[in-house]
């Protein structure tokens, strides 16, 4: 996801979800101005940027959880079983 000014095709804001589940933001400079309208979309994509960190953090957890159950839930040994 990222911003473009409509006159300068430059990019000026890029918004992504990282492998450790954060929000990362990049700028053209250290110190950036925007119009509303750019501001607004910027604030929508890293909105959307959380939400499907959350999303894919929540599934990545679901999924070891599901795989510890299966590779646990059946450890018995053959004395225990009665």
């Amino acid at each position: 996801m990222s911003i473009l000014r409509p006159r300068d095709p430059a990019v000026i804001a890029a918004v992504e979800v990282n492998d450790e589940y954060r929000v990362e933001l990049r700028t053209d400079r250290k110190l950036t101005d925007y119009t509303p309208d750019e501001a607004e979309k910027l604030a929508d994509e890293l909105c959307d940027a959380a939400s499907e960190a959350r999303r894919k953090h929540a599934t990545d957890m679901r999924i070891e959880y599901i795989g510890r159950a299966f590779e646990h839930g059946f450890d018995q040994d053959e004395g225990d079983a009665a």
